[in-house]
């Protein structure tokens, strides 16, 4: 799955005591705004069903650069990351994510759509976002608001088809419902 990311500079947004209030809504500018006859996430689903591999990426790519994305996963949210240097100094920085992992469809009909990590660099790429370390997944989940409790599934072959993708967007989706 894939969160996208952009640094935020200083001055960018409101400080707060806590670090930043909330992420300038300038910064998902990049992202077109979704066509209206795109298509929700399950019919995209539908559509990709049969496609092998790499079908499906140029598809994903296509509809995540076309705007084919839910309006509030363009609502980003601020992560603040702490290091501590050799010399002792604190350096602290804001990064602006996305609230969910990147998906194609509407608000209310979105599937999560993992992608190869090819497909990933050219969509951040292309939209001025950056892929995330491990160090920002790492304050990314410590810092979220909703912490899922994992449901591995079986993995296999299997793992790579759009059934897969739609099995585990319904997962998640079952375990947020029930919150």
């Amino acid at each position: 799955m894939v969160v996208l990311a952009l640094w935020l500079w200083p001055g960018l947004a409101n400080a707060s005591a806590g670090g930043i209030a909330k992420c300038p809504s300038t910064l998902a500018d990049s992202i077109p705004q979704r066509p209206s006859a795109a298509p929700d996430g399950s019919e995209f689903a539908s559509r990709i069903g049969s496609d092998g591999a790499q079908l499906r990426e140029v598809a994903i790519k296509e509809e995540i650069l076309r705007g084919n994305v839910p309006q509030f996963l363009l609502g980003l949210k601020p992560v603040t990351l702490t290091q501590r240097l050799a010399n002792g100094r604190e350096v602290t920085a804001t990064i602006c994510v996305m609230p969910d992992y990147l998906a194609v469809g509407s608000d209310r009909d979105f599937l999560r759509v993992p992608m190869n990590l090819h497909t990933a660099a050219e969509i951040a790429d292309h939209l001025g976002f950056m892929l995330p370390t491990r160090k920002m997944v790492d304050a990314i989940y410590e810092q979220s608001d909703v912490r899922l409790r994992p449901q591995p599934m079986q993995p296999g072959p299997a793992m790579a088809s759009t059934d897969y993708y739609v099995r585990h967007n319904r997962s998640v989706a079952e375990q947020i419902a029930s919150l």
